[in-house]
């Protein structure tokens, strides 16, 4: 521990994508705060491992963790924050589903000294190296109301977080329920409301798609029963292939049926 007038660097956060390809350019936004007396430059590296206890690579031995980008440095007055943007590519040697890799970040040890040197690094979060598609719904809306077996409008908001352009299908269902059950996957417990075709999305894009749907009273559902979940699947039949299958739902707001 440093006595004086010094800086102290933290990194409080990274940011960045979590799905990428070998070799595919990455952007990671770091976070660093000055906890100490004394404002000064703090120089960051981001790297790339297989776990969280990050490796700064030394002229002496091998690199355990691989550097992406180069240094960034930034200028942090005491008692205050900056975040950095920097960029690199992964490693185009890592295979695809590799498994849990981790993006974090440490402070370069050529740093001015520093009151504390022991908090120079964070653990940063899980990254995925994988090729596809990945589909989510981040947003359904419909009517409040609607009279039994008439139609009615629905937006479905979906985006593809995964590496790959490709087009899908969305589904609407309403549900008693939140659980929602794909018609010819198993017993019919939701009735379709509607579905529409989703263009080709691009990693990282979203469109809203307007759906024509019809008030359909789920099968089992009571008689008396007059309000129902509106609900959204994309990618219903598991026809196209993606990094994850299990988040292709969501749930809207209630509907009811009104004479």
């Amino acid at each position: 521990m440093e006595t004086g007038n010094h800086p102290d660097f933290v990194i409080t956060s990274v940011t960045g994508p979590t799905i990428v390809e070998p070799g595919q350019p990455i952007t990671a936004q770091v976070t660093v705060c000055n906890q100490g007396n004394e404002s000064d430059y703090a120089h960051v590296l981001v790297l790339l491992s297989e776990d969280q206890q990050f490796d700064i690579p030394s002229r002496y031995g091998p690199p355990e963790d691989a550097v992406v980008g180069s240094p960034a440095g930034t200028w942090v007055s005491q008692g205050t924050c900056s975040t950095l943007s920097i960029s690199g590519h992964v490693p185009p040697t890592i295979p695809l589903d590799t498994g849990t890799l981790y993006l974090g970040a440490a402070l370069d040890p050529s740093n001015t000294s520093e009151i504390i040197t022991d908090n120079n690094t964070h653990p940063g979060y899980e990254l995925r190296v994988a090729a596809g598609a990945d589909f989510v719904i981040t947003s359904v809306t419909g009517p409040a109301s609607v009279a039994p077996w008439q139609p009615f409008t629905a937006q479905v908001n979906v985006c593809n977080q995964g590496t790959r352009t490709t087009s899908t299908q969305v589904m609407l269902l309403l549900s008693e329920d939140e659980h929602l059950s794909v018609p010819y996957s198993g017993p019919i417990e939701d009735s379709l409301a509607g579905r529409a075709p989703v263009a080709p999305l691009a990693p990282g894009q979203c469109t809203t798609v307007s759906v024509y749907c019809v008030a359909a009273r789920p099968p089992a559902s009571p008689p008396d029963t007059n309000a129902f979940l509106l609900g959204a699947v994309v990618d219903p039949e598991g026809s196209t292939p993606e990094l994850l299958e299990d988040n292709n739902t969501l749930l809207g707001g209630w509907i009811s049926f009104t004479p």
